[in-house]
């Protein structure tokens, strides 16, 4: 019986392994934030936008958008918000070769309308449990100044 057992555990975590190793869960974005001049506009924030998901009403889940890392552009209006990791510890077992990599920020500057990036145009899919690793998105975003109309 003990036999069977050891037999079950082993078939049961046949390729499971643990061990820490690094993945890349988003990609990097490098960019300029224009006006609708084309001038640069400086001292913008930029801040990533990443998925999440929170406990909700009888404990369920529910996803939401979580504002993350931000940047402000330099004088030239760049920006660059690196990718980023997280430490996963169990690989192994049936995984899919594709993934789709993706992304959203947000862009905001006194004196202009919010711009959001909609993911699925920073989207991009990946083989071989590569995830973000490498994904990087160029970025050209021209920002609509706030206009005040009086009714």
């Amino acid at each position: 019986m003990n036999h069977i057992f050891i037999l079950f555990i082993a078939i049961l975590l046949q390729g499971c392994v643990i061990f820490p190793l690094p993945e890349v869960y988003t990609p990097e974005f490098k960019g300029v934030i224009l006006d609708e001049l084309g001038k640069p506009v400086s001292n913008a924030k930029v801040t990533r936008i990443e998925p999440s998901s929170r406990a909700g009403e009888y404990g369920s889940m529910v996803s939401v958008r979580v504002n993350t890392d931000e940047v402000f552009t330099n004088k030239n209006g760049e920006f660059y918000l690196p990718n980023k990791s997280k430490t996963v510890w169990f690989h192994g077992g049936i995984q899919s070769n594709l993934f789709s990599c993706f992304g959203s920020f947000q862009v905001e500057a006194n004196g202009y309308l919010t711009y959001i990036a909609n993911e699925n145009k920073f989207t991009k899919m990946t083989e071989h449990g590569e995830r973000c690793e490498g994904v990087a998105f160029l970025v050209d975003v021209r920002l609509q100044k706030v206009t005040n109309s009086k009714n």
